[in-house]
């Protein structure tokens, strides 16, 4: 299972070391406030230490904290 908080967000079954996730199963989660995930995905999935840098220097605005959690397109990238 993977969870969000109390949500479970996708479900699947073990095959030999790697879980097999089904589509139907899984569901989407989103937080409609977060600018740094947006932030995140127009700059092409830049890693968190790039964007603390540009905010410090204030050339990404209204960000108010960096960390965007898990990205699902950088997981499957990898």
């Amino acid at each position: 299972k993977v969870t969000k908080g109390n949500l479970v967000v996708a479900c699947g079954k073990k095959r030999g070391s790697l879980y097999m996730v089904v589509d139907e199963d899984m569901v989407a989660v989103s937080e409609d406030a977060n600018n740094s995930s947006l932030w995140h995905q127009r700059l092409g999935h830049m890693i968190e230490k790039g964007k603390k840098i540009m905010a410090s220097k204030g050339k990404l605005s209204n960000l108010k904290h960096v960390d965007i959690g898990v990205c699902e397109h950088c997981i499957l990238g990898k």
